[in-house]
């Protein structure tokens, strides 16, 4: 482990170099973003039919519903932020719609996605 980075006088790590202005649009502060976390329902951690690219975007989702049941991020935000392809997000919309995980209306900029965190048993 490289220890170099560090100064030990400061306690802390060293700052990146410039400031990651891709949520400024949103309205969680600074610090809710830096410090906060997301909740990710244990059926969508523990469920064996959904990828990694599938719980990387439904946390996405989670992240930009925060504290709400929706949320409305256009795909190529859910695309970059969870690193993978939009059709990949799409793909994986889809698996949760018709799973049940969530639903959608149609907007005019962006889809709204709610969220359904309470899934019956079938």
């Amino acid at each position: 482990m490289d220890l170099s980075k560090y100064d030990f006088k400061r306690k802390s790590a060293p700052r990146a170099r410039q400031a990651d202005t891709r949520y400024s649009k949103t309205k969680l502060s600074k610090k809710t973003i830096i410090e906060g976390f997301s909740k990710i329902p244990n059926f969508i951690i523990l469920d064996p039919a959904l990828t990694c690219q599938d719980r990387s975007v439904f946390s996405v989702l989670c992240f930009h519903a925060f504290e709400k049941e929706w949320c409305n991020p256009s795909q190529k935000t859910i695309s970059t932020e969870a690193n993978v392809s939009e059709r990949a997000v799409r793909n994986s919309l889809k698996k949760f719609k018709r799973m049940g995980y969530i639903t959608w209306k149609g907007t005019l900029k962006s889809n709204r996605y709610v969220l359904i965190h309470k899934v019956q048993k079938s």
